[in-house]
């Protein structure tokens, strides 16, 4: 035999031996799916070690995809990520921007968003539930507060400066009033008891004066007196004892003297305000309608703040919100649901490359094992 066939057969072979070891390992990962049984007696290394250990895998991966690659701390990290705010931001506004573009209404959206029932009945629920809320903090934050600090300064002094105006308007009412018809059978009434019964000198100056002479002459003499400006300055001098003595309570002890409380306001004041903005109107409206400050308010501020806001409340509740979701045993059983044949395409798809280094790999250790078994045999022949 040549030199060459020496040198060439031992190579080839081991080559051969090599790779084909190599590959037909890689093939037995898998293949079998099932044992061989020979009558009660099962074929080494049948089922493959994947299909064997296909539970421990599925098992492995959801622990690895839980603790390794999905934590808390890296989602949160992730979420904290000013860059990755920026994304969604930018993803949602031209996501927004497309529906504007296509005529979509407030409605249509908030049923789009996947929210049921009314949007106008959800809409109105949320404003008036805000309403109340902010009520009611704002009552809680000044109950103990007086209602001079609690009032803004321009409401203040705008009420200071009307307070001769409500005088006047007190006065000349109340005037009115005196010279109506009901106002003077009214007082006529309150003449006639105060006569009855009163005594000897009550009965002598009503037949000294007369009923109709007090109406006649002492009357009109009130009524003029009700006018004058220095009984107008007396009402206005009282109003402003009772306005700096209301300003110097508590706002509890104010809602108490009106007879009510902070709950029943903040209520009432949600009732009452949340009609007014007539949300079946606007929800109605396509948002490409809207004027452009508003919609560059929704686009500019309100939807990046929305986003920022629910990406920090993600970031700061990631463990509960992981813990919820389950990862792990989601992996598991999404790994469990896959065919060996799914399985196998999977884990060949990643790492075809690899797998086929690992086989050329060992058609190469095996031409060199070949190739130092052929010059040692020649040395030492």
């Amino acid at each position: 035999m040549s030199l060459f066939f020496q040198m060439m057969v031992p190579i080839i072979v081991g080559a051969a031996v090599g790779g084909l070891t190599n590959l037909l390992a890689i093939k037995m990962l898998f293949h079998p799916y099932k044992a061989i049984y020979i009558k009660k007696w099962r074929l080494p290394f049948t089922p493959g070690l994947i299909p064997k250990r296909r539970e421990d895998l599925a098992e492995a991966l959801g622990k690895l995809v839980v603790r390794h690659l999905i934590s808390a701390d890296r989602l949160q990290h992730k979420l904290d990520d000013p860059a990755f705010s920026e994304q969604a931001t930018a993803r949602i506004q031209a996501a927004f921007r497309r529906r504007i573009d296509n005529g979509i209404t407030a409605g249509e959206l908030i049923r789009r968003l996947g929210c049921s029932g009314q949007p106008a009945d959800m809409v109105n629920s949320a404003i008036k539930h805000r309403i109340s809320v902010l009520l009611h903090d704002f009552f809680s934050e000044n109950d103990d507060r007086v209602l001079e600090q609690v009032l803004p300064e321009a409401l203040l002094k705008k009420a200071e400066e009307r307070l001769p105006d409500v005088a006047g308007l007190i006065v000349e009412e109340a005037a009115s009033w005196m010279e109506s018809p009901s106002g003077i059978r009214k007082v006529a009434r309150g003449i006639d008891f105060f006569m009855e019964g009163g005594g000897l000198w009550k009965e002598l100056l009503l037949k000294f004066i007369g009923r109709q002479n007090i109406l006649k002459q002492v009357y009109p003499a009130v009524i003029l007196a009700v006018r004058t400006p220095a009984f107008k300055e007396s009402v206005q001098e009282w109003l402003d004892e009772k306005w700096r003595e209301l300003l110097g309570r508590p706002l509890k002890t104010v809602l108490r003297r009106l007879g009510t409380d902070e709950e029943q306001v903040s209520k009432q004041a949600a009732e009452w305000l949340s009609p007014l903005l007539r949300s079946e109107k606007w929800l109605n409206v396509p948002l490409k309608y809207l004027p452009p400050n508003i919609q560059g308010q929704i686009l500019g501020q309100l939807l990046p703040q929305a986003v920022s806001a629910g990406l920090s409340w993600m970031g700061k509740n990631a463990a509960d919100v992981l813990k919820r979701l389950d990862l792990e045993t989601m992996v598991t059983e999404q790994v469990q649901s896959f065919s060996l044949s799914e399985l196998e395409q999977i884990i060949f798809s990643i790492t075809k490359r690899e797998l086929r280094l690992i086989t050329n790999l060992g058609f190469l250790l095996g031409g060199l094992i070949g190739l130092f078994q052929a010059m040692f045999l020649l040395l030492f022949r």
